[in-house]
């Protein structure tokens, strides 16, 4: 389906207006009204001068705002533009420069913050997230192409120049197909989730939305009581969000002694090991449990059931997370694990660099919904992107392997990768591993100067004599452990270690 995308959530508020479109916290809208809002909105801005190609930098939580911002910029065919937030002020910087915003839309928090950053001090059109025009003149939905661009995403990094994924209407509304395919079609089913292109995806669905009541930028702090007491009082269906995100809530039900209603669950956005899997398990005996794999550039990769990932893990030893079966969108290759460029090959070529079976490399995709430019980076490209004289792949920068029955496991990132007496070990692998030691709650491997050491987080008071023992005696590889009383966490999921910070 090609065309505006604002135009399937229009579609629904014609034909289901008093259907809940989105609830958070207290506050409730149904399609039509959040429908006439969207065209006031998009008035609004109309009448400040944003017009179809305006880049449009938005720091709005998830919440009924972003969301009818979102379709207002879409109905004048403008480009919702979304840096990573828990970037340093300096990449925060870094990355409005390379974006060259028009305008900003933002809370008073953003806005202050604006002030203290040159690159969005620049940005002369500021506008508060409440502001929209009940007097507004109808504005015509902006005609597109499926190759113009329609969202703009930066992702983590803390070097080089900031890495920003382009979307256009042609990939975005792929990535919806693509996805949708996972999601419980039911318009009656209502879902929570804190995954938000899942929301985008339910508004274009006729679906209602719940957003979870607490603050996804602080999961660590996650009140899973008034979780699920919203799960509860809204009927909840069916839920998508980060794998911390689930265990915490199934922790939550199995120590209070509560069941759930939930009869399906996404789990996506960070990879998930069987310990966290056998805990939501047990949560929700009688939800459908999908683990879905991809990137930041390319999602769905592949899915796989929470029966079929376990039933895998209890007649074999760990080497690697088992992420499923290949989307039927997507290619998958595995290549050798190289730093260099491979940005222009040619199709024997790359079929050449093709690994056998079992054999760990750089997971490589291609499909409709996978990206294919970056903003102004052309260094990103060259390093992130093989052309052929066919097609356009993504080197994901994860490592994995296809086993003899062809399906996917995933080792890792790349770059964490050691290399030792000729082999490459993941510490990914190490990471499940070491998590199923008594009173570990977190570990992993790193090299230095030639050495394997291990990386512990215990739980408080842990005989960590004890700990080191038996690590020592089960991994003979590793030379020294050290303990911490944290391991930093990406901070987005709270699901990934972040390396950058724990070498640093």
């Amino acid at each position: 389906m090609e065309g505006n995308l604002v135009n399937q959530f229009y579609n629904q508020a014609i034909l289901h207006p008093k259907q809940l479109a989105i609830v958070s916290k207290k506050r409730s809208i149904t399609y039509f009204e959040l429908s006439n809002q969207v065209q006031q909105t998009a008035a609004s801005y109309h009448k400040k001068g944003i017009r179809k190609g305006d880049k449009v930098l938005v720091f709005v939580p998830m919440s009924i705002e972003l969301y009818r911002i979102i379709l207002a910029l879409f109905h004048l065919g403008a480009i919702p533009v979304f840096l990573d937030e828990w970037s340093s002020v300096r990449r925060l910087n870094e990355a409005a420069e390379t974006a060259k915003c028009k305008a900003l839309i933002a809370t008073w928090k953003g806005q202050i913050l604006a002030w203290f950053i040159k690159g969005l001090r620049s940005i002369k059109l500021k506008i508060m997230p409440s502001e929209s025009n009940n007097n507004y003149v109808n504005v015509d939905i902006a005609a597109v192409s499926k190759d113009d661009p329609v969202l703009i995403t930066f992702s983590t990094g803390s070097t080089g120049k900031p890495k920003a994924a382009i979307r256009t209407y042609s990939m975005l509304q792929n990535q919806f197909e693509a996805l949708k395919i996972y999601i419980d079609l039911n318009i009656q089913n209502s879902d929570m989730t804190s995954l938000p292109i899942v929301l985008m995806i339910n508004l274009g669905l006729g679906k209602t939305t719940i957003i979870p009541d607490t603050n996804l930028k602080k999961l660590k702090n996650m009140d899973s009581k008034r979780i699920h007491n919203q799960m509860v009082y809204h009927k909840i269906y069916s839920l998508s969000c980060s794998p911390f995100f689930a265990e915490r809530y199934a922790h939550y039900l199995l120590e209070t002694n509560q069941e759930s209603k939930l009869r399906s669950i996404i789990i996506g956005g960070a990879p998930c090991y069987p310990k966290t899997v056998e805990i939501i398990k047990l949560a929700f005996p009688d939800a459908i449990i999908r683990i879905v794999y991809g990137s930041t550039e390319a999602e769905p990769i592949s899915s796989i059931l929470a029966e079929e990932f376990l039933d895998y893990y209890n007649l074999n030893e760990f080497q690697g997370l088992a992420v499923g079966s290949i989307h039927h969108y997507t290619n998958v290759k595995i290549i050798p694990v190289l730093d260099h460029e491979l940005h222009k090959l040619n199709e024997i070529e790359l079929e050449n660099l093709e690994l056998k079976q079992n054999s760990i490399g750089e997971i490589i995709v291609k499909g409709p919904h996978v990206l294919r430019n970056y903003l102004d980076n052309e260094v990103a490209e060259k390093q992130n992107k093989i052309i052929t004289e066919k097609s356009v792949w993504h080197r994901t920068g994860d490592s994995g392997y296809f086993d003899e029955n062809n399906r996917l496991f995933l080792t890792g990132r790349c770059k964490q990768l050691i290399h030792c007496e000729g082999k490459l070990i993941s510490p990914f692998v190490f990471e499940e591993k070491l998590g199923r030691i008594s009173s570990v709650e977190l570990g992993t491997i790193l090299k230095n100067d030639g050495e394997i050491i291990c990386v512990i987080q215990s739980k408080p008071e842990s005989d960590n004599k004890r700990i080191e023992q038996e690590i020592k005696t089960k991994f003979p590889i590793i030379s020294r452990v050290k303990f911490m009383t944290h391991i930093p966490r990406d901070p987005r999921h709270h699901s990934k270690i972040d390396y950058v910070k724990l070498k640093g």
